[in-house]
């Protein structure tokens, strides 16, 4: 990784890190959401420079829409290839083969800063969702969902074997969203012994959770009062890029199973477009 590479990755988690009002956390994460083409770290530096959909110069100049003069663009990385010759010993004929050596900081340019032809809606979005909890929790294969009467400050809790226990005095909102919450650990595997992210730290767990539960409510269009005390996340930075590189693995693996049965519902960019921002044309 270059010097200039490494300052924008650094950068990025300096602005993370600087998040620390819970409502730009939120907006930080709702945008991430959005991203699934694009590479982790991508998905990061296009959400914190503020951009929705991106394209390069000549990309946007191919869908009918010239970048404005003036326009700011935003840094994103992209990977950097070499030949080398491998012999087949099958054919024993050499091969030319393409590997990527590193990256390197492009510029690309958000809708927002250019102008021309009017582009399709890149998102779909969809009404209200009714969340079934027992068919989302066998669609996820959690053990089991049992309802008792818990505590009343106790929204509910998910043991070890994958059983989540939601408390009946709380109203049917509370379960919900505490459903959502507890689900969320179990997708990350903080509830599973055997998984690494068990080990972590409560705290970090708690963030991780709290920060995936944010988005499949948003999803469902339930209201959360959700509460991210970063001034509290005291990790270093590897851990956070892990931590927000969990969350977002997460939120992909909840977006695509919930699509077989919802398929109506997704809030995802088109197959067209989805090929466009892989392919960034600068």
């Amino acid at each position: 990784m270059n010097e200039k590479t490494k300052a924008l990755i650094d950068n990025l988690i300096g602005k993370i890190l600087d998040l620390k009002d819970s409502k730009d956390y939120e907006n930080f994460l709702s945008k991430l959401s959005l991203f699934h083409s694009y590479s982790f770290y991508n998905m990061c530096l296009i959400s914190i420079q503020g951009g929705s959909q991106v394209a390069g110069f000549k990309a946007w100049e191919k869908m009918g829409r010239k970048v404005k003069k003036g326009s700011k663009a935003i840094y994103i990385l992209a990977p950097t290839f070499y030949n080398q010759e491998k012999l087949n010993n099958e054919t024993g004929e050499t091969q030319t083969i393409q590997l990527i050596g590193g990256f390197r900081s492009i510029p690309v340019f958000d809708l927002t800063a250019t102008e021309g032809k009017e582009l399709p809606q890149m998102y779909v979005t969809s009404d209200k969702i009714n969340l079934d909890i027992e068919q989302v929790a066998q669609l996820f294969s959690v053990q089991k969902v049992n309802y008792a009467e818990l505590q009343y400050s106790l929204g509910g809790f998910i043991n070890q074997h994958g059983i989540i226990t939601l408390n009946t005095l709380r109203s049917k909102a509370d379960m919900e969203a505490t459903f959502l919450h507890e689900l969320s650990h179990y997708i990350l595997g903080h509830s599973n012994p055997e998984s690494p992210n068990s080990k972590k730290p409560r705290d970090i767990q708690e963030i991780e959770a709290e920060s995936l539960t944010f988005l499949i409510c948003k999803y469902y269009g339930i209201e959360r009062q959700s509460e991210f005390y970063l001034n509290s996340w005291k990790a270093d930075k590897e851990t956070i890029l892990k931590s927000l590189k969990a969350i977002n693995t997460g939120w992909v693996f909840f977006s695509k199973q919930i699509k077989t049965i919802n398929q109506d519902k997704i809030i995802f960019a088109t197959e067209q477009q989805q090929k466009q921002e892989n392919n960034i044309e600068v």
